[in-house]
């Protein structure tokens, strides 16, 4: 089974233009791993959580299968008044996503980041938190 998560970290780390998002480069990681991450040192995060894995049909009538894994991209910054920084870092990964809709590697064919995500700040404690699924798809044969 391919490592989701790590693949799609490793196409945002690859494809980041600091230059986007005021000359800083997020922490990638994996929320899987059981580090602690010290948030004083690394201010802006993207984490991929565990993928969920599903099958479904590609068509009527085909002898394929879609292999999807639904990653879901937890992208925080910290800090006050960090809203303007916030957007420019989620507008980075919509762009790197959308540049790259048909990745072809060797896990996947292509990729569906979800349009909408689910924002999560908490403004009071100065977190600004975005929730983004984004669906790796690979078209298995079956015959």
């Amino acid at each position: 089974m391919p490592d989701a998560p790590q693949d799609l970290l490793n196409l945002l780390s690859t494809n980041w233009a600091s230059s986007n998002t005021d000359s800083v480069v997020p922490l990638f990681a994996k929320i899987t791993d059981k580090k602690k991450h010290d948030f004083n040192k690394a201010r802006n995060v993207v984490f991929a959580l565990r993928p969920r894995k599903i099958q479904t049909p590609a068509g009527i009538g085909t002898a394929q299968k879609n292999l999807v894994y639904v990653v879901d991209l937890d992208i925080r910054v910290f800090g006050y008044d960090q809203e303007a920084h916030f957007l420019k870092v989620i507008t980075e990964v919509d762009r790197i996503l959308d540049a790259n809709i048909n990745w072809l590697s060797t896990n996947y064919d292509h990729i569906d980041p979800d349009t909408e995500g689910q924002d999560l700040s908490n403004q009071m404690h100065d977190i600004w938190r975005f929730l983004k699924p984004v669906k790796l798809i690979n078209y298995v044969v079956t015959r």
